[in-house]
């Protein structure tokens, strides 16, 4: 009986970033929705609590005052609540973004180390992919070496965008992932969306505009991210870590293991 090992044994090291960004992403998911349901049934709290503070007949003590403390803080919540349903969703998807992409940057990355840690063809598949790296700029010792590697690889293919460049850097390993230009797009847009919320304070900048020209958003305009961006970005992610697992699987390199019947 021959079977194919895709979660543990000789193939851990090829199927696990590619596995856990898939499940991340679908946990993002469900975090996302449950997220938007609660805040808006969080609007209708202080509501019910009023309507039932005031049909209880003859609450005793203990409940007036429980219902007292959750009337405190559900108008507290309420308030949070109602500007992030108004802003549709703004700073909460701020934060899914910010995840997702350090998911996806983070499977890369390890997936990419993996390979050029274990691979001694790496360099020569590498400057193949690139041709204007130096020799000099291809380590492959360490972890810290391949990540250095990654960063000059990654420079070398610029001025792409750098969902094109990971599609690129992943292909001269045999994992072919097909984007289309929208999806590509998306998760270009997504990385910038996150540059531009966690250093430039939410305010897009010409390096935006110039990198992402297709959104028409000038330097200087405050950015939000909505529940549409969020389906956009969510939708591109799924997209990219479904191609990366069924890639992985698909690669040479996994091992099969003979057992015996």
């Amino acid at each position: 009986m021959t079977t194919l090992e895709v979660s543990a044994g000789p193939n851990d090291w090829l199927i696990s970033p590619a596995g856990n960004l898939v499940l991340f992403i679908g946990s993002e998911m469900v975090i996302a929705g449950v997220t938007e349901r609660a805040l808006i049934a969080t609007l209708t709290t202080p509501a019910l609590l009023d309507f039932t503070k005031a049909n209880l007949p003859h609450p005793s003590q203990d409940i007036a005052e429980a219902i007292q403390r959750l009337q405190e803080m559900a108008g507290a919540d309420a308030a949070f609540a109602k500007e992030e349903v108004t802003s549709s969703f703004a700073r909460v998807h701020a934060h899914h973004a910010v995840a997702t992409w350090a998911a996806i940057e983070t499977a890369v990355e390890q997936t990419l180390v993996n390979h050029i840690r274990k691979m001694p063809e790496a360099p020569t598949l590498i400057v193949k992919s690139a041709p204007g790296l130096k020799a000099e700029q291809i380590r492959t010792t360490t972890e810290k070496d391949a990540k250095d590697t990654i960063l000059n690889w990654a420079r070398a293919l610029a001025p792409k965008p750098i969902m094109s460049r990971y599609v690129v850097m992943l292909k001269a390993f045999g994992l072919a992932l097909s984007m289309s230009l929208d999806e590509e797009r998306a998760l270009s847009e997504l990385v910038e969306m996150r540059n531009v919320l966690l250093h430039r304070g939410g305010v897009a900048d010409q390096k935006f505009a110039d990198k992402c020209d297709w959104t028409k958003i000038k330097p200087g305009q405050s950015i939000t991210i909505d529940v549409a961006d969020m389906k956009r970005y969510f939708d591109a992610a799924s997209t990219f870590a479904g191609g990366l697992i069924g890639a992985v699987a698909k690669s040479p390199l996994i091992k099969i293991v003979k057992q015996s019947d």
